[in-house]
């Protein structure tokens, strides 16, 4: 990561971290935004894998679907413990579910399906009672 990088997370993590002091509520909406660019950030990098997995596109070797978890977790460390309590929890299991997802529709779209459907309870069917007549019983 660059300096230059560096500087401009530090930057954002002051601002949030005084908004997570100051207002609260403000800073969790300015976070959920972020939070959504993430997610869509997931998928397109997601989707660059997809593309691209024999070759080794360099893109997809640069841009790994899980970094924008660690990015996330590293502005959080940035923000304290007062954005911590706010938004930690929400921002690991939504970006992991999504990060997740992405990698795995790239590597196999059936993959993420299957581990849907795994929890789901399938549904059994009635069948229905039949009455034979050749097999009821003599006392009728």
């Amino acid at each position: 990561m660059s300096k230059s990088t560096q500087r401009r997370e530090k930057k954002l993590a002051q601002d949030l971290r005084n908004l997570a002091v100051s207002n609260p509520a403000r800073f969790t909406q300015e976070w959920e935004t972020m939070l959504r660019y993430w997610t869509l950030e997931a998928i397109r990098r997601g989707q660059l894998l997809r593309q691209e997995p024999a070759s080794g596109d360099i893109a997809s070797r640069q841009l790994p679907v899980f970094g924008i978890l660690k990015k996330a977790e590293r502005l959080l460390a940035l923000c304290g413990p007062e954005a911590e309590q706010l938004v930690g929890a929400r921002t690991r299991e939504l970006l992991n579910h999504d990060c997740g997802k992405a990698f795995a529709l790239a590597v196999d779209p059936n993959m993420y399906h299957l581990s849907v459907k795994l929890h789901e309870p399938k549904p059994r069917k009635m069948k229905a009672a039949r009455t034979n007549p050749s097999t009821s019983t003599k006392g009728e």
